[in-house]
């Protein structure tokens, strides 16, 4: 047994002994390969998932052409990266498991003289690489409707594109395409993701250089119609790994290695889930635990029952981009390759001894979002008089900071003409609380 598995165990005892347990997290393993990427993105283990009692970690970077990716698993028992097969793809950033089966869709084909659609592992035990029968470009998520019907979502030359097999993965054949309508010169569609609400197939195709399309595209079982956007008009949104929680459709836009807005769906509409930004998600039984990004470089575990109310668990490392919670442990994976465990189990998150947070108390409304030369914050709706507003950017320098008397200036305008562009956040704080919003500069 490995050192950190006996630093572990001893955790796991101490209460016993009347100790109570540190509040940290330790390093229990590096992923062999992500580490010896040759880009910054490559590195990153940019997702977490529990299969079998053990971790699959996606990295690469697509952008930079790297793989064939070897696929290792980690296991907590033994603490050690052992290795299963190799994708033929330049990243895999996302695992599903359908049917018994797990699914690492291809982002972007490493050579196109084998197969290279996804790789898949059987019941077996066994990784291989299959085609859906003629080669696609990109390949982003996988999705079951029900017990035999498998669907992959990603692009095929120019067009967005979703395969479907009604035999478990056997044989499969593109049921829907979609063009891009940016008429930018060269463009493409993709779709970025396939959520599962109520029965129905949600998938909404982005531009690679235009924006998101106006509309989803809705698969009932029978056929396609058009639905409702799962994002804001305009929005440059990719949408990623959906899951239903408290009968929502839940998923965030993203980007490799950064936060971005936390969206749910009702279908009919979509909102933003109480201004989280986060980096990943999970779900149990129980709960929803979002990794969030706090601002200013932090980032901590909140979770929610009801995704209502919050509470916020403990602060994480800086370096946290993904995160699972397997055998009542919870794990984060780095932007340095590392997978981190903390050293209590999650069942000793006692909601007693955490902060409630309720941003919904917290009524502003920023804009415009982006901004240029000057952005308004309105406080009309809040139930107090004193608010401290500060604005801040991504090292946490305060470049502005003041208490506004909410009677006398309800509508608070910030000057940022001699502000670079970039991203920058604004803090508003009265009665105790705190809410952060993320503001672009362009």
């Amino acid at each position: 047994m490995k050192w950190r598995h006996y630093i572990l165990a001893l955790y796991s005892f101490l209460p016993c002994f009347g100790f109570s347990q540190p509040d940290s997290f330790i390093v229990v393993g590096i992923h062999p390969a992500a580490v010896l990427q040759s880009s910054t993105i490559g590195k990153q283990l940019l997702s977490l998932f529990p299969w079998n009692d053990k971790l699959y970690a996606g990295y690469g970077d697509y952008g930079a052409n790297t793989g064939p990716i070897d696929i290792y698993a980690f296991s907590p028992d033994s603490l050690a990266f052992i290795y299963e097969g190799q994708a033929n793809t330049e990243a895999v950033y996302n695992y599903r498991a359908l049917n018994g089966q797990l699914f690492a869709p291809a982002i972007d084909r490493k050579s196109y003289g084998i197969p290279g659609d996804y790789a898949k592992m059987d019941s077996s035990g066994t990784w291989a690489n299959y085609n859906f029968g003629s080669n696609s470009t990109h390949v982003f998520d996988a999705v079951k409707l029900n017990d035999s019907v498998l669907f992959m979502t990603g692009s095929q030359d120019e067009k967005a594109a979703v395969w479907r097999s009604i035999n478990n993965g056997k044989t499969w054949g593109k049921i829907l395409t979609d063009t891009a309508i940016s008429q930018i010169a060269n463009d493409f569609a993709r779709f970025y993701f396939g959520g599962l609400y109520n029965g129905k197939l949600y998938v909404q195709a982005r531009d690679y250089y235009g924006s998101l399309h106006p509309a989803s595209k809705v698969y009932d079982g029978l056929g396609w119609t058009e639905g409702p956007s799962l994002f804001p008009p305009g929005s440059g949104s990719l949408g990623w790994r959906p899951e239903v929680f408290a009968g929502r459709l839940l998923y965030r836009s993203w980007q490799p290695g950064q936060s971005s807005r936390l969206r749910s769906f009702d279908g009919l509409n979509n909102a933003w889930v109480d201004s989280l930004y986060v980096y990943d998600f999970f779900i149990d039984s129980t709960y929803f635990y979002a990794l969030v990004d706090s601002g200013y470089g932090a980032r901590n575990l909140r979770r929610t029952s009801d995704l209502i109310n919050w509470e916020n668990l403990l602060k994480v490392p800086n370096s946290s981009l993904s995160m699972a919670i397997l055998k009542d442990r919870l794990y984060l994976g780095t932007v340095d390759s590392k997978i981190l465990a903390y050293t209590k189990p999650v069942s000793l998150l006692h909601t007693s001894s955490v902060q409630m947070v309720f941003p919904e108390k917290i009524k502003i409304n920023i804009y415009p979002n982006p901004a240029r030369d000057a952005f308004s914050i309105d406080c009309t709706a809040l139930q107090t008089r004193k608010i401290k507003i500060g604005f801040l950017n991504t090292t946490g320098s305060i470049l502005f900071n003041q208490i506004f008397d909410r009677d006398k200036t309800p509508v608070i305008i910030i000057t940022t003409s001699n502000y670079p562009a970039g991203v920058y956040y604004i803090k508003v704080e009265f009665d105790g609380m705190v809410r952060t919003e993320k503001i672009i500069l362009h």
